[in-house]
């Protein structure tokens, strides 16, 4: 199924009521299990859940030929310049820290997303 980062965003808000759910991380290597603390993993984490979240909902997508350049996904698999989803993560209580290069493509979704997700205090 194709779906716009839109459409993306809106099943995970409002059909899979993501916003408000907690998580952890922990990493298990032999017998020894941790619980992560630090937050320097979760942007790659939560890339790597929204891609198996996308597999388990039938979602169409392909990954650039580059992994470490823009976008993380490329949700028109027929258009390489269109549907290209960045995923952005960051402490809300901090300011974001990351490379603002191509905010504009997302600024919309983005501030959409902020508003929804950061909790009032």
């Amino acid at each position: 199924m194709k779906v716009t980062a839109e459409q993306l965003y809106e099943q995970l808000v409002n059909d899979y009521k993501l916003v408000g759910q907690k998580g952890k991380i922990s990493f298990t290597l032999k017998d020894i299990t941790v619980e992560i603390e630090t937050k320097d993993t979760v942007g790659n984490l939560i890339q790597e859940w929204i891609k198996a979240w996308m597999i388990s909902n039938s979602i169409e997508f392909a990954n650039p030929p580059h992994s470490q350049n823009f976008p993380d996904f490329l949700l028109d698999t027929d258009n390489p310049k269109t549907g290209l989803l960045e995923v952005k993560t960051f402490d809300y209580s901090k300011s974001a820290n990351f490379d603002v290069a191509n905010f504009w493509l997302i600024e919309g979704l983005f501030w959409r997303i902020l508003t929804d997700l950061i909790p009032t205090i």
